[in-house]
């Protein structure tokens, strides 16, 4: 990706999609994220709304998605779009080019997607210096924890658990997006285990 600043889902100061410390994507995986998002404009940095892509990418989209969804409607939602962003994009790319992809496809399908959404932890009756942050916060409640790992353990889950405990969310999905078929990699958590 050239241009990072066009991509709507991005904040001022992030690094650039192709940077990364612990994992560069391969040349063939870089071509693939280019031809996947080809046209994407946005209002500015952050902002979800009047998102719009090319002819190519809107031509499978099914229609928006009703704001009353149900949460376990609206996971099957997500679902369903996290694997039509996977057959787009394949395995192989970095953790913060899934979760812009996935931003954009439910940002053109009317569902309202927050990403890097800053939390406040509380100890006691003291807040922490630091905020935590989501990775993505889809219609106000569901969170979805986006990852690209060989294989999801009890530890990601437990890290979905605390930020359902934090945020009073009643669901979580867990995406993994380094898998051959996507069915493979989601999870549903619960607060409870």
């Amino acid at each position: 990706v050239r241009d990072s600043s066009a991509l709507p889902l991005r904040r001022v100061g992030d690094p650039p999609l192709t940077a990364g410390a612990h994992r560069r994507p391969s040349a063939r995986g870089v071509a693939r994220w280019n031809r996947s998002v080809k046209q994407v404009t946005a209002g500015t940095a952050g902002d979800t709304a009047g998102v719009t892509m090319g002819d190519d990418a809107t031509s499978e989209a099914p229609g928006e998605a009703p704001r009353d969804m149900l949460v376990g409607d609206l996971s099957t939602f997500v679902i369903g779009v996290a694997m039509e962003v996977h057959s787009r994009l394949g395995p192989g790319l970095l953790e913060r080019m899934y979760a812009d992809a996935l931003g954009i496809a439910l940002a053109a399908r009317g569902v309202r997607v927050e990403v890097e959404v800053p939390v406040a932890v509380h100890y006691g009756h003291h807040r922490l210096p630091l905020d935590y942050r989501l990775d993505m916060l889809v219609e106000r409640k569901l969170v979805v924890e986006v990852k690209a790992v060989r294989k999801l353990t009890d530890l990601h889950e437990s890290q979905v658990r605390t930020y359902l405990r934090i945020t009073r969310c009643t669901l979580g999905l867990l995406l993994n997006f380094d898998v051959d078929h996507m069915r493979d990699g989601f999870r549903r958590v619960s607060p409870r285990r």
